[in-house]
């Protein structure tokens, strides 16, 4: 059976007369002007350019490597601030130990007859701001000024009398400020940062409490 089908004329070549052919689709060729302008597809209808469009499997694959870096540096960048924090009260902290322990022997040496007690009590005054418990030792040795911190206090301040090591014939006061950092710091630790940071602060300061007697 033959389908009969009706084809308009070229635009730029209109006709009076319709033109029929024996086919369903005819491919027509028509160039007008400069230009020039081809259209093509089938007479039936107005052929629909369709333009492809971009895979999204690209898209999708390149926003999940991005999400991928942007989660490796988040990590870098919060363990490097994590660890700026840290280091910084760390010194901070070290710094605050070594004024304590100079303070207290200071005071101590004022008040002679009662140098020890008067140097310990303003060492743990100076570290106040740290907001940890400070107290003295259960176990020392006044002969060589050794003592053991108690567990119980977090800062161990001790000051015993000592024959000055310049000058046996004087008598000095040595103070000692220990701070356990590593059972209770003053920032909280990021696992596995315990390794590269101190277990203990500790500072010593020596003066003279009396003249020599001889």
């Amino acid at each position: 059976m033959v389908h009969l089908s009706y084809v308009p004329a070229p635009v730029c070549a209109p006709q009076s007369t319709p033109t029929f052919h024996a086919t369903t689709i005819v491919t027509g060729l028509c160039n007008c002007g400069a230009a020039g302008y081809r259209r093509g597809g089938p007479t039936l209808g107005t052929r629909a350019w369709r333009i492809p469009r971009r895979p999204r499997r690209r898209r999708d694959d390149e926003h999940g490597a991005e999400m991928v870096e942007f989660a490796i540096v988040v990590v870098l960048l919060i363990a490097l601030l994590y660890g700026i924090i840290t280091y910084g009260l760390i010194l901070a902290a070290q710094a605050t130990v070594t004024q304590a322990a100079a303070d207290a022997a200071r005071s101590g040496i004022v008040a002679s007859s009662t140098a020890v007690a008067t140097a310990e009590a303003e060492a743990c005054g100076d570290i106040g701001w740290m907001n940890k418990t400070c107290g003295t030792p259960t176990t020392y040795n006044t002969t060589n000024c050794t003592f053991s911190p108690n567990p119980a206090d977090a800062i161990t301040a001790f000051a015993c009398q000592m024959a000055c090591p310049s000058n046996a014939n004087a008598t000095c006061l040595k103070v000692t400020v220990s701070y356990n950092y590593s059972s209770t710091p003053l920032f909280p630790e990021m696992p596995g940062l315990g390794v590269i940071t101190p277990s203990t602060i500790s500072s010593s300061n020596v003066l003279q409490l009396s003249t020599p007697t001889s």
